[in-house]
């Protein structure tokens, strides 16, 4: 009985030692390194799918952050709200429309160039698309949209 407890220990042992090698062979891949786990991989791709379904059902995603800088048509923003918790303290870099309705401080008719690093503002859009990036490690989520309505105030204000 002690042969077969410490053989399956043996076997245990082992399986744990080569199972980073064994999931790079199963890929296909020709790398050892441990790269993303696939329960990770997973993780992240049912969150962006939960993501997906969750925009389609409301028709528009609205999250508020704090701007960190703009860039022509680009925002670039730190999520701090919305109901997306999975989206909350990463940084989202956006397109925003020419077309878009850009406030600040309530006032309309405001432009991107208003807006400056340390701004609180809320953006909405109906066109975000999430994507899941397997060939860092971590794996990333990066997530496009094309905003059509930014609200931002000063801080403070």
């Amino acid at each position: 009985m002690r042969a077969r407890t410490a053989s399956a220990s043996l076997l245990v042992a082992v399986a744990l030692a080569v199972s980073p090698m064994t999931a790079a062979v199963a890929d296909g891949s020709t790398d050892t390194s441990p790269g993303v786990t696939r329960s990770a991989e997973a993780k992240l791709k049912a969150q962006a799918r939960k993501l997906e379904r969750a925009a389609n059902a409301r028709g528009a995603i609205v999250l508020g952050g704090e701007v960190q800088s703009v860039a022509g048509q680009t925002l670039t923003f730190t999520v701090h709200g919305g109901r997306y918790k999975v989206l909350r303290g990463t940084d989202l870099t956006v397109i925003v429309a020419v077309d878009a309705k850009i406030t600040k401080n309530e006032t309309e008719g405001a432009t991107l160039a208003d807006l400056v690093a340390g701004d609180h503002m809320v953006v909405k859009s109906r066109a975000f698309d999430f994507i899941v990036d397997t060939s860092t490690d971590p794996a990333t989520m990066t997530v496009t949209a094309t905003v059509t309505r930014v609200a931002a105030s000063t801080m403070g204000g």
